[in-house]
């Protein structure tokens, strides 16, 4: 379920809120409507029709559809009719698809055709997150082309908008998340809590949630981009129970070095690292090789095996 919030200026009526409702019945989105005071009521209203919305996803989920091209126009052509009487608005108003979480906004007018909204669900706005500095979507006409408006700057400052690569098609994105399950994920994230491994996926989970992309949150967390892909996985299939650190699912195996490595020291003894116990359980093992960064990730069974190949080992020295 996607939630959508559409946001109108002086309103709305109880009529408008029910052709809202209407626009969006089937497509298995929860929205809501309400007022919005950019740039104030008319005349200095900014004349605006806002759909809030996690706007990759929105996206996305109209991009998995066959009539998604229509859909979307459908929609921001039944938006734009609730408040085009000129008569009464003193001029027409136009749709900004906003992303809830970067503030990202796509302008749709009455003059986008309707190969734009083709063209829209072929870009990759995955490149603009939080920290992306203030942007807008705009189609070009003469261009034929959507395009980045720089925002906040003296001179008119365009950027291309890349394309979304065919590599991306059924890659996991994450599901949308409710107050609560945010609020448990910060809870996890805290430096207080015990493991070292859920504390890295519940943040690759929360960073994401928040609005950064795949590439941002990489770097934050120090993890590699197909680590975070597998975490969304298993948190979209598994839900909380993915970021246990007893949780067996989908994850990058590890590199040749990263495998000798766990497997020196799953070889010696806790003790010769300054913890407690002379052998390593799968468990300690995994949240030692995630704490001093020798792995991205594990689970216990691949931490059992590590012992396992470090005691075949031992044993061959001592033959």
């Amino acid at each position: 379920m996607v939630d959508v919030r559409v946001l109108l200026d002086t309103g709305p009526t109880s009529a408008e809120v029910d052709r809202v409702h209407a626009a969006f019945r089937g497509w298995d989105m929860d929205a809501t409507v309400e007022g919005h005071s950019y740039g104030g009521p008319p005349p200095t209203s900014c004349f605006l029709i806002v759909v809030n919305t996690q706007l990759p996803a929105f996206l996305a989920r109209l991009t998995d559809t066959d009539s998604g091209v229509s859909d979307l126009e459908r929609l921001v052509t039944s938006l734009l009719a609730l408040r085009s009487n000129p008569q009464h608005w003193g001029r027409p108003h136009v749709v900004k698809l906003e992303d809830a979480h970067s503030g990202l906004g796509v302008i749709c007018d009455t003059e986008v055709p309707s190969r734009a909204y083709d063209a829209l669900l072929s870009l990759d706005l995955s490149h603009f997150d939080r920290d992306s500095p203030p942007l807008q979507i705009e189609w070009n006409p003469a261009l034929g082309i959507w395009q980045a408006k720089l925002l906040g700057v003296a001179r008119r400052t365009m950027l291309r908008v890349p394309l979304r690569p065919a590599a991306d098609e059924g890659l996991p994105r994450l599901r949308r998340l409710n107050d609560a399950e945010v609020t448990e994920l910060w809870r996890l994230v805290d430096p207080g809590s015990d493991s070292a491994i859920t504390r890295r996926r519940a943040s690759i989970v929360l960073a994401t949630a928040v609005g950064w992309n795949i590439a941002s949150v990489a770097q934050r967390v120090a993890v590699s981009e197909n680590h975070i892909l597998a975490v969304i996985h298993n948190f979209n299939n598994a839900g909380f129970a993915a970021l246990s650190p007893d949780f067996e699912g989908c994850r990058v195996a590890p590199t040749a070095q990263e495998t000798r490595d766990a497997v020196a020291v799953a070889g010696r003894s806790p003790g010769e690292f300054g913890l407690p116990g002379r052998s390593w359980t799968a468990t300690t093992l995994a949240e030692f090789l995630v704490t001093e960064g020798l792995v991205e990730d594990i689970g216990p069974t691949a931490a059992n095996e590590l012992m396992a190949v470090a005691a075949s080992h031992l044993a061959e020295v001592l033959i």
